[in-house]
C-alpha cells in the first residue's frame, strides 16, 4: 500500500540562464502575458550558466512526497531513447520512488528548453513526447493501491486516463488530488460530472476563472466546492500573492514572506504536492498549507524543479508564514 500514486509527465530538462543585458523587456499591459522578451531573429544569444534537470510534473510531485518520507509510486511513459534512460537511471531510480514507467518506442522522452531571467521569470520551450501518450491499459492498477492518487497535469491521450482511474479510486476508497492542465479543464467543464471524484484541486486565479467561469475568487470557490467531492478542498494560488483554501465552511487565506527568488519552475508543483503531503502527515489544513508555501519558496531559491525541495520539514521557513482563517459566508 503506497500513501501517494503520482500520474503525469517525466521529461529532460535543459536550462540556460540569461542576464539582463542579452535581453530587451517588452510591456504590453493588455496582453495576458503583459511583460515579453524581445531577442533579434537569427541572432546567438548568449547564456551564462547551464544546467540538466529531470522534470515533469508527475516526477516532481514524486519528489516531494518521497522527501516527505511517505511511501511513493511514479506512474508514467518515457521514450525508448537516451533521454529516457536519463531520465530512469540518473535520477528516478537513484530515488526511494516506486517506478510503474512504460517506454514508448514510437514517441520521444518529453524534454523541455527553460530560459531563465533575472527576477526567476521563466519562459519555457516544451515537446511533448511520450508522457502525452500514457493509456489506462499501462497502468497496472492490481500493484497501485494508494491512500492518495496525485494527478499532475495531463496532456494528449494521457488525460483519459483520468475517467476509468476516477472510478477506480472511488470503488477502492482512495483520494483524489488533481492539478489539471488546460485540457483537463475543457474536460471538467463538459464533463463536470467527473468533479465529484475530486477531493483535493489545485488551480491559480487564471485557471480558476476558466473552469468556473466566475471572476470572483469568492465564487469561483462557492462554484467548486459544490461540484467536488461532498468535504473536498478548494485550493487557489497567485504565485507570490495569497493563496486561498477552502474547506467546508471555513477558508484559510496564507500569506508567503518575501524571498529572493532564483527559478519558478517548478513551484507549483511543489506547493500541491507538499499541501497533500501535510494532510497525510498530520490531516491539518493550516499545517498542510504552511508545508505547501515552505516547500515552494525553498523551491524557488534554487535552480530547476527538484534542488530546493524540502526533506522533511524546516521550521525556520515557517515562522514568516501567515494563516489566517473565517468563515466562508
Amino acid at each position: 500500500m503506497f500513501d501517494v500514486v503520482t500520474f503525469g509527465s517525466a521529461s529532460f530538462d535543459v536550462l540556460l540562464k540569461i542576464e539582463k543585458k542579452d535581453l530587451q523587456l517588452i510591456s504590453e499591459r493588455a496582453s495576458l502575458f503583459p511583460r515579453r522578451v524581445d531577442f533579434p531573429l537569427g541572432a546567438k544569444i548568449r547564456a551564462s550558466k547551464m544546467e540538466t534537470f529531470v522534470g515533469g510534473g508527475g516526477t516532481n510531485a514524486a519528489f516531494t512526497f518521497s522527501l516527505q518520507g511517505l511511501k511513493t509510486a511514479f506512474v508514467g511513459k518515457v521514450g525508448d531513447d537516451d533521454f529516457g534512460d536519463t531520465v530512469l537511471r540518473k535520477k528516478l531510480k537513484k530515488s526511494n520512488i516506486a517506478l510503474f514507467v512504460k517506454k514508448d518506442k514510437q514517441h520521444f522522452t518529453n524534454y523541455s528548453v527553460i530560459l531563465s531571467f533575472p527576477g526567476g521569470e521563466r519562459t519555457i520551450f516544451v515537446f511533448r513526447g511520450a508522457s502525452s501518450f500514457l493509456r489506462q491499459k499501462d497502468i497496472p492498477l492490481s500493484k497501485i493501491k494508494s491512500r492518495y492518487f496525485y494527478f499532475a497535469p495531463l496532456a494528449g491521450i494521457t488525460k483519459n486516463i483520468f475517467p476509468p482511474l476516477a472510478r477506480f479510486a472511488k470503488k477502492n476508497n482512495i483520494k483524489i488530488a488533481i492539478n489539471p492542465s488546460p485540457e483537463q479543464i475543457s474536460f471538467f467543464r463538459k464533463h463536470p460530472y467527473f468533479l465529484s471524484f475530486v477531493d483535493v484541486v489545485f488551480l491559480n486565479n487564471e485557471e480558476a476563472s476558466l473552469l468556473s467561469g466566475k471572476r470572483n475568487k469568492m465564487l469561483t470557490i462557492k462554484f467548486l466546492r459544490k461540484r467536488i467531492n461532498k468535504g473536498g478542498i478548494v485550493v487557489i494560488t497567485a504565485g507570490a500573492e495569497d493563496a486561498y483554501v477552502a474547506n467546508g465552511s471555513d477558508i484559510y487565506q496564507v500569506t508567503p514572506p518575501p524571498v529572493f527568488v532564483q527559478d519558478k519552475t517548478g513551484a507549483g508543483d511543489a506547493f500541491a504536492s507538499a499541501f497533500i503531503a501535510g494532510l497525510l502527515k498530520k490531516n491539518s489544513i493550516e499545517y498542510a498549507t504552511k508545508l505547501a508555501i515552505a516547500n515552494a519558496i525553498s523551491c524557488i531559491q534554487k535552480f530547476g524543479a527538484k534542488n530546493g525541495l524540502l526533506r522533511g520539514e524546516k521550521v525556520s521557513l515557517y515562522s514568516k508564514i501567515k494563516v489566517n482563517k473565517r468563515k466562508l459566508s
